[in-house]
């Protein structure tokens, strides 16, 4: 993956990661950190608040996003511990 290599390259260190509930995002993460050999050292924190919302999800619509011990029983690796920072899920945005 271009991303990990760029990440290796700067010889960056990497202590968490976070990720839109989106399970397309969770899959990226997962993926970068599997490439940079860091899957066992560093989970995914899920945040919602990161989440794009888009005109598929429809008006004040939560979609339904797998819990972290359901994307943790899938084999991602997500820090179940992680508690969402709720300022960033219930803003309002203009």
């Amino acid at each position: 993956m271009l991303q990990s290599e760029a990440v290796r390259e700067k010889e960056l260190m990497i202590q968490c990661v976070y990720s839109s509930p989106a399970l397309r995002c969770v899959q990226t993460a997962h993926h970068i950190l599997k490439a940079l050999k860091l899957g066992d050292k560093v989970t995914i924190r899920v945040e919602p608040g990161f989440f794009e919302w888009t005109k598929w999800e429809g008006e004040r619509a939560i979609p339904n996003f797998m819990s972290a011990a359901e994307l943790k029983a899938a084999e991602y690796s997500v820090d179940i511990n992680y508690r969402y920072i709720p300022s960033l899920v219930f803003c309002n945005f203009p």
